[in-house]
């Protein structure tokens, strides 16, 4: 299978989270998950590593933990991937 980035956009989309939680029981290790603009107010529920754009979240007055990426970073993972879906 093609590696997938996930992209949530926004708080809270329980369509997006099912899907994802399906493909990575299907396809674990292939997936990854960056959150952005009001997505990073979601609290994952997903059981695999997820990113936050640090701009976004400071700019939210969210402190970014270790998982936090730069712009630059996000432009990568979206290089470094086969598929890209943003929710």
């Amino acid at each position: 299978m093609a590696r997938i980035l996930h992209i949530l956009k926004e708080q809270n989309s329980a369509e997006a989270e099912e899907i994802i939680g399906l493909q990575n029981v299907r396809h674990p290790g292939e997936l990854s998950v960056l959150l952005i603009q009001e997505g990073v107010r979601t609290k994952p529920r997903l059981k695999m590593k997820t990113f936050v754009l640090q701009e976004d979240a400071r700019s939210r007055g969210i402190v970014p933990g270790e998982n936090s990426i730069s712009y630059a970073q996000m432009i990568e993972m979206i290089l470094g991937h086969d598929a890209v879906v943003v929710w």
